[in-house]
């Protein structure tokens, strides 16, 4: 359940829908109340709600969610022009709120708090904490069945549409999983770690991190795998960790 503000205010500004954050909030209370455990908010972090995060973990807690995953908005859709208006994150703010919510918030929080921050770039007593896991989405083992009856890779295929795979009613989805050329040339590509782009070929985490969110590599690259844009930034900038690296004495390091 998306609730990107603590306040109608600031959530409904963000949706463009007056009456949003209302209508998710009760939509989030029918869910808790028919006994659904683990409802998780999503939360689209940008520079105008980051100070709202601790109280939008309030309010999943006061309505009973599971946990609150953090999302820092992407270069894609809507997101494209917030990048370009200077409203996204930039690289330091976004490891500056990985830390404060691993070190400051979890530790005062009674439900689950997800991060999708590259597995290269967390501490290793978080990868232990977690068992490793990224908090990816499992796009190998998922569908996305868009409002239009669309079946595509995921929400993506609202503005891309070579990631829609066909029609629900037209397209028969055992069909569509075996045989669509896209899903069989995603499944190849993520298994073949040794090709994987820059650092991620380096990365001791390709096999679990995958190169991150494909949705948003093919935004960036046309391409399916792609590093994740934090791990990018922290190899030009020559912070990524060496203890990350399978050749720690490949020419690459800086």
């Amino acid at each position: 359940m998306s609730i990107d503000g603590a306040t109608a205010e600031q959530h409904d500004a963000f949706r463009g829908v007056k009456g949003a954050h209302d209508a998710a909030l009760r939509g989030l209370d029918y869910l808790v109340n028919a006994g659904y455990q683990n409802m998780q908010v999503i939360m689209c972090v940008h520079r105008g709600n980051v100070q709202q995060m601790e109280d939008v973990v309030k309010l999943a807690v006061d309505h009973g969610a599971g946990s609150v995953k953090f999302s820092p908005v992407t270069n894609t859709g809507r997101g494209a022009a917030m990048h370009e208006r200077g409203e996204a994150l930039e690289f330091e703010e976004r490891m500056e709120v990985d830390r404060w919510v691993r070190e400051e918030l979890r530790p005062r929080t009674k439900i689950g708090l997800v991060l999708n921050t590259p597995p290269a770039l967390r501490p290793i007593n978080e990868l232990w904490r977690t068992k490793g896991r990224t908090g990816d989405c499992g796009v190998r083992r998922i569908l996305g069945i868009l409002g239009t009856g669309d079946i595509a890779l995921c929400g993506i295929g609202r503005s891309i549409p070579e990631l829609v795979y066909g029609r629900l009613g037209q397209d028969s989805i055992r069909d569509l999983w075996l045989h669509h050329p896209t899903l069989l040339e995603l499944r190849r590509v993520l298994d073949d770690i040794h090709s994987f782009p820059g650092i991620c070929r380096q990365c001791t985490h390709a096999g679990s991190c995958r190169t991150g969110c494909v949705a948003q590599n093919y935004v960036d690259s046309q391409s399916l795998v792609w590093p994740d844009p934090l791990c990018a930034e922290a190899e030009r900038r020559g912070v990524f960790p060496d203890s990350r690296r399978r050749d720690k004495h490949s020419p690459q390091r800086r």
